[in-house]
């Protein structure tokens, strides 16, 4: 629907979609594609976006600032009283994605001395509020956006480190084993497909870019980048603006509404 939608992320199993939905109550909903019907999910009176997926299905993570900065909560789907506050921080914190095995949730936190880092958070714990982080990707350049791969073994994620701002995929968790410079002269918003075969992020110029993964011994090689689709896609902002389907044969994309009016001069309304 003609709706200011920001965030979102596909079911596992491709059903539905999670979505924030940038309103006056600016909650998270959920969109059936088969029956066409938005149900929502929060009812708070605060911000709440970034919605990411367990691999089960059964919950979703996102960002909330009910306590000011924005921390992580847990959702139980279609629960309205279901929302867990898992992380206490003063600092930004947004989910990323959860890991295959549903045990962890990679996330970014926005620090004042190292910018963006990418941490993980433990999933199913008794703990509630004051989950604690571990750092995964740290330093003086940012890092966003981390996936990691179907097999458990890499981290896809997005950094400033090389002057632009590209994809580098490394071990999971600690990066002692390798990591690879996947675009050059920009990359954004990495995410395997399904079957770990193929990794999937955006170019410069808002088009979706595919390389091949190879496994190289311990290592990894990765094809030439070949262009998915010539069209440029609205940006995600600070998260990623599309996503593959269960069998990685389509994308779901953002694009700007034609009908929109967006020669109308800018207003607010109070």
């Amino acid at each position: 629907p003609a709706r200011p939608l920001e965030s979102f992320r596909l079911s596992p199993d491709g059903t539905q979609v999670a979505v924030s939905i940038r309103d006056e109550d600016h909650d998270i909903w959920l969109w059936n594609l088969a029956r066409q019907t938005l149900s929502r999910q929060t009812f708070d009176g605060d911000i709440d976006l970034d919605p990411v997926w367990t691999p089960d299905g059964r919950r979703l993570f996102f960002a909330s600032s009910r306590t000011g900065a924005f921390n992580i909560y847990g959702h139980d789907v279609n629960d309205p009283h279901g929302d867990v506050r898992l992380s206490a921080s003063p600092n930004t914190q947004l989910p990323n994605s959860v890991t295959p095995d549903g045990t962890a949730l990679v996330a970014h936190e926005v620090r004042l001395k190292t910018k963006s880092d990418l941490i993980r958070f433990p999933l199913g714990g008794a703990a509630k509020g004051d989950v604690a982080g571990t750092d995964l990707a740290n330093g003086p350049f940012d890092e966003w956006n981390g996936e990691v791969s179907p097999d458990g073994r890499f981290l896809a994620y997005q950094t400033t480190e090389s002057g632009t701002i590209d994809v580098f995929v490394r071990t999971y968790p600690d990066g002692a084993g390798g990591r690879w410079q996947v675009s050059s002269g920009g990359g954004t918003e990495p995410a395997w497909t399904r079957d770990g075969r193929e990794l999937v992020y955006v170019d410069n110029s808002r088009r979706l870019t595919m390389v091949k993964v190879l496994a190289s011994g311990s290592g990894l090689t990765f094809s030439t980048p070949s262009v998915v689709s010539n069209t440029g896609y609205a940006s995600g902002g600070i998260w990623r603006s599309y996503d593959i389907s269960p069998d990685g044969q389509r994308f779901l994309v953002m694009k700007q509404d034609a009908s929109s009016g967006q020669s109308a001069a800018p207003g607010f309304v109070v």
